[in-house]
């Protein structure tokens, strides 16, 4: 596999500021392709997968991987029969931990409002950033009054996790109300006395 780098360190940010990095590599076979799949099984087999460290291009045209950034996701462009574009995006560790997707509002089988949120957090910071969202917990990111009720952890690549974070708006309604009254007798002047 013939790897060149087309650009590195293209900087991309986001509305709510946060800060992507994007590198892209043109690969060709050495050789011509025996079959219709070997450039995208060798480009893929070259690309590594999410959570890796990002490649660093050097002078002599070869690579090094980074010991700050990683890889959140990898795109493949076909170029010709024999050649393909990888174009990486990736984060820096020190600003690892950041919103996936934007809370998405719903209301539940109760009629209380709902409220859901993707966060990517990375390995060293997996624990404060739970312990820092303790069920039952307020979350701000949701809105006034929305406590968590539920995490759900899941590996992304090999240095870091997505949660999900799911929130539930809490208040006091008045389901329904009930009066009682109970016959205790005649005043002097004729008027029923109730309890």
């Amino acid at each position: 596999m013939i790897a060149e780098n087309l650009y590195h360190a293209n900087l991309k940010i986001s509305n709510e500021g946060h800060v992507t990095i994007e590198s892209s590599w043109q690969l060709a076979l050495s050789e011509k392709a025996e079959s219709g799949g070997q450039l995208l099984n060798e480009a893929r087999a070259w690309a590594g997968a999410v959570g890796d460290p990002l490649r660093i291009p050097l002078p002599d045209g070869s690579f090094e991987f980074s010991e700050q950034l990683f890889v959140t996701a990898i795109e493949f462009k076909a170029v010709g029969a024999n050649s393909c574009q990888v174009v990486y995006s990736g984060i820096d560790r020190k600003v690892a931990d950041f919103q996936l997707s934007i809370p998405i509002r719903d209301v539940d089988t109760d009629g209380f409002e709902t409220c859901s949120v993707v966060w990517y957090v990375s390995c060293e910071q997996y624990d404060t950033f739970v312990a820092s969202h303790p069920i039952g917990g307020e979350e701000l990111w949701a809105g006034a009054n929305f406590l968590l009720i539920s995490i759900e952890s899941k590996p992304f690549g090999k240095v870091g996790y997505e949660l999900t974070l799911f929130a539930r708006k809490v208040e006091t309604r008045c389901i329904s109300k009930v009066r009682s009254e109970k016959f205790v007798g005649v005043t002097r002047g004729g008027a029923i006395r109730r309890e």
